[in-house]
């Protein structure tokens, strides 16, 4: 996932489409700019599914 280096860059980003849209930069400025705008995360990892009482019965841990 990207996410922003900071909040600079995330209210540059939307400058630097504007100019491009427009011709003020060329397209390899822009991706250079993206380059350093960006920091590649890990994305999070899916939540487990809660345990139903099927699930535990077989388990052995339902308490009666």
């Amino acid at each position: 996932m990207r996410v922003y280096r900071s909040k600079i860059y995330e209210a540059l980003h939307e400058d630097f489409k504007t100019h491009l849209k427009y011709g003020g930069i060329i397209q390899e400025r822009f991706d250079e700019f993206e380059k350093d705008a960006f920091k590649e995360v890990p994305d999070a990892p899916a939540p487990r599914a809660a345990r139903t009482p099927a699930m535990a019965a077989s388990a052995g841990r339902v308490k009666k």
